[in-house]
Formats: structure tokens, C-alpha cells, sequence
């Protein structure tokens, strides 16, 4: 994918925690998966974050791209498919369309080292990262969509 080098512009410079602080920051306090709800609000008032295409080999890298943060209600709502994984796909993609949406007329003068050392304008590659996002929610999606097609499953 012609974007995997913005989504890789993070990754080695950024620690979990770091990935985590982010993505805490950006939530603004409120659940990433569209519900609204503040987060902090359950049993231990933590909130947690959510790969959503999961970790490890043959997934994308861990990136404030692939991350939210979901309150711990939503969180096993999502990894229980309740209702269903479409619907957490499609609240995936708005996520990451609505983040890409922010960026929108905003420039930058810094400048990040991407794969092979190159250096790409930081605002340029943070496009770049929520387009692949963007780009692979709307592969899960399709996926799923064929998978109902075959009588697969629920979507």
C-alpha cells in the first residue's frame, strides 16, 4: 500500500505508552468509538486502547493510526462483535475519517523521518497515516460484506 510508509513514521520512535498518551490526548476525554460517553467512567475508571486490527505478525504496526481509545464497556463490546463486527468496522472508519477531516487546511513546518530515511512534512504524513487507516477499515468492511454474501456469518 502506496500510504504503509506513513503509518510506519511513528513506529520504533514511539513507545506504547507513548502511542497510548496520544491517543488519550486526542480522545479529549470521551470515547473514540462514536458513543460519546466520557471515558473514566467505569467500575476502575480506566480507560483502554483498542489495535483495532489487532497485534502481532501480518498486522499493521502499532501507531496512534491504528489505536483509539474505548471506554471498558465498549471495548468488550467490540471484542465480543456485539452487535456485530461490521458495525465496529464502520464506527472504526468514521473514527479515523473524522481525524482525518481535523487535519483538514493544517500545515506544519516539522518534518518527520519515514521508512528508508526519508522525510516527509509532518502534517503530510499524518494525512497519510489516516488514509491508510482509512484504507484498511474499508478492507475489513469489504471483507465482511463478502463474507455475509457466502453465508459466512453475521457481519
Amino acid at each position: 500500500m502506496a500510504g504503509d510508509a506513513a503509518i510506519l513514521a511513528g513506529v520504533g520512535t514511539m513507545t506504547r505508552a507513548e502511542i497510548y498518551d496520544a491517543c488519550l490526548e486526542r480522545a479529549g476525554g470521551k470515547c473514540e468509538c462514536g458513543c460519546g460517553r466520557p471515558l473514566g467512567t467505569d467500575l476502575d475508571g480506566h480507560p483502554e486502547m483498542d489495535h483495532f486490527f489487532g497485534r502481532g505478525a501480518g498486522r499493521p504496526a502499532e501507531s496512534v493510526y491504528v489505536c483509539w481509545m474505548l471506554r471498558r464497556e465498549c471495548h468488550r463490546r467490540k471484542h465480543g462483535a456485539r452487535p456485530d463486527a461490521m458495525t465496529w468496522a464502520r464506527k472504526f472508519k468514521a473514527h479515523a475519517l473524522g481525524q482525518w477531516r481535523k487535519l483538514s487546511g493544517v500545515t506544519s513546518s516539522k518534518y518527520v523521518r519515514i521508512a528508508e530515511g526519508q522525510l516527509l512534512r509532518a502534517d503530510v504524513a499524518e494525512r497519510l497515516g489516516w488514509n491508510d487507516a482509512i484504507d484498511l477499515a474499508q478492507k475489513r468492511i469489504d471483507w465482511l460484506d463478502s463474507k455475509a454474501l457466502v453465508g459466512g456469518g453475521s457481519r
